[in-house]
């Protein structure tokens, strides 16, 4: 079954979350290939790659209507999880609204250790250097790599970034979906 840390690493790309909002917003209950390729910059075979990932998600389900194959939201067989994150997507897209306040929760959260992090912290863990680095097996470098796009995504800060020392302090979202993610993220 797939997990958050799968949807956050396919709704990192922009095409995907555009193509999500077709299918999501389509008035006559689906969309096909044509349909949501339409200005999306892909080719049909890439869109239909595109579509599938997100097929494979459970946030889209595949209809076919003669020769023609029909994308539909649905995400009922999607994990739990999955479906709280969907959900919360579609009520954005039908109110008019877009997702890409997200991007920076999506590009953050598609890697697991960084996801952990953020979720520790999230819980009140200590996000002190030293700490981090015992708690999740890491050395001091790979978890300043590591982190460094939660600071650049703007979800973690530094109160000190030298080598020895410094604390990393969760810059908690006030997007309750973004919050919802972090939750998922354990």
């Amino acid at each position: 079954m797939k997990t958050i840390f799968d949807l956050c690493k396919r709704l990192d790309n922009p095409i995907r979350r555009e193509l999500l909002r077709r299918v999501y917003t389509s008035h006559d209950g689906g969309a096909n290939v044509t349909l949501a390729q339409d200005n999306c910059g892909l080719g049909m075979s890439g869109t239909s790659q595109y579509l599938r990932q997100l097929e494979e998600l459970g946030l889209i389900r595949r209809q076919r209507s003669g020769r023609y194959v029909n994308y539909l939201a649905d995400w009922s067989m999607a994990s739990p999880e999955i479906q709280v994150v969907a959900e919360g997507i579609y009520a954005r897209f039908k109110a008019g609204k877009d997702i890409e306040s997200l991007a920076p929760v999506f590009h953050t959260m598609m890697n697991p250790f960084r996801a952990r992090v953020l979720n520790w912290l999230l819980n009140g863990g200590s996000g002190e250097k030293d700490v981090i680095c015992e708690r999740f097996d890491k050395r001091r470098e790979t978890v300043a790599r590591d982190l460094k796009p939660a600071i650049d995504d703007g979800l973690l800060d530094m109160t000190d970034d030298d080598e020895s020392s410094g604390e990393y302090l969760l810059l908690k979202p006030t997007d309750p979906l973004a919050l919802k993610i972090l939750e998922f993220s354990v």
